[in-house]
């Protein structure tokens, strides 16, 4: 039967049911992922009263219930900690390093490189080892970065080109005259962090670690290594005149001893292989080392226009080992947020290894040509 005359209006809470005419409770905030139930005072019908007994469900995981809708909104998820930076949702590690590290005209830097492995996230500085003269000081980016990263804090991991042997050295350069010299960047770079890796590699939320390993501390490296990571980097001299070298690296298939006799890099290596899934293997290291010979005898060739022995080339490679020893230090120890300073040869070839074992380029800087070429 129709309702007639003029209708007063439906009191808050309720509203005009269309066939009847009559005012009804209303029900808000049903959702798939869970019901929010609002029942008006007075006598609700027997529909409100069953589903005012319904068990409000609890948001999914990934979801949080909004206070004002009833509805389960999805969460924010940051890519590593729990931290967020100013842009919603980026890891705040990435963006330290698009700010200070990727979008710096930074002075005698070749290439900036930030690589990516599912929640890795390298960053690589590879520079020419020369005073600051000119553009942004990398010891002064690094200040600022550490600065920075104080305020919301993300622990980083920092792999820094320099030897055990000399951290004290560097340390004591610190305290008695820091950053005055006309050193080159990578020279301060190292008094200023040397106290951090003496100090366990804790400084600012960064751990610093060495990451060259031609030199051993506990002095496990056998006489022939020792001669070899002191020969200059090119020259076949060594065949005839060290022979604790020459009896060991008589063919090509012995430069694998390289790798393999130096007690440092065999252990981060062996660990390194047990982290899936890279296969960062012994003989995944001793085939990319040949590889690299390979390429450095035909880089020298093309250069000098004269078929070079690989005996020639052969003392380079001292130089590749740290670089497996980084790519291995950062896989075995999972780090996630990583930072690599190093010279331009060192970041090239760090790059190879870690693209190899899967990690893509997300982005490339190339060094500015006025911070570079003076």
């Amino acid at each position: 039967m129709p309702v007639e005359g003029n209708l007063i209006r439906c009191s808050k809470g309720t509203r005009r049911n269309k066939k009847t005419g009559l005012c009804e409770p209303t029900l808000k905030g049903s959702n798939s992922l869970g019901k929010v139930i609002t029942v008006p005072k007075g006598n609700p019908s027997p529909i409100a009263m069953k589903l005012k007994e319904t068990k409000v469900l609890r948001c999914p995981k990934g979801t949080r219930r909004n206070k004002k809708t009833g509805i389960c909104d999805p969460t924010l998820k940051a890519w590593s900690s729990e931290h967020t930076s100013d842009k919603e949702g980026e890891n705040p590690f990435i963006a330290l390093c698009k700010k200070y590290i990727m979008k710096s005209s930074l002075d005698n830097v070749d290439r900036k490189v930030w690589l990516n492995k599912e929640d890795c996230n390298i960053f690589i500085i590879g520079e020419h080892h020369k005073p600051h003269e000119r553009c942004t000081s990398i010891l002064d980016m690094f200040r600022k970065l550490f600065r920075e990263n104080d305020k919301n804090p993300v622990l980083i991991d920092l792999l820094v080109e320099v030897l055990p042997t000399n951290i004290e050295h560097y340390a004591e350069k610190n305290k008695k005259d820091p950053y005055t010299s006309k050193d080159s960047h990578i020279y301060h770079v190292r008094e200023y962090l040397a106290p951090c890796i003496q100090t366990k590699g804790s400084c600012s939320n960064v751990h610093v670690h060495w990451a060259d390993s031609s030199e051993d501390v506990k002095d496990r490296l056998p006489k022939w290594l020792k001669e070899f990571n002191k020969l200059p980097i090119y020259g076949d001299g060594w065949v005839n005149q060290n022979p604790d070298i020459s009896r060991i690296l008589q063919n090509k298939s012995d430069v694998s001893k390289i790798l393999t006799e130096n007690v440092t890099i065999v252990k981060e290596i062996e660990k390194a292989s047990k982290i899936p899934p890279y296969n960062f293997t012994m003989k995944f290291a001793t085939d990319l080392l040949i590889y690299f010979l390979d390429q450095s005898r035909a880089k020298l060739t093309m250069e000098i226009g004269i078929d070079v022995g690989w005996q020639v080339v052969v003392p380079i490679l001292q130089r590749r080992v740290m670089d497996f020893y980084t790519a291995a230090r950062i896989i075995k120890s999972k780090f996630k947020n990583v930072i690599f300073y190093a010279g331009d040869s060192h970041a090239e070839h760090v790059i190879d290894i870690l693209t190899k074992l899967g990690f893509s380029v997300v982005d490339t800087v190339l060094g500015d040509e006025k911070c570079i070429n003076y």
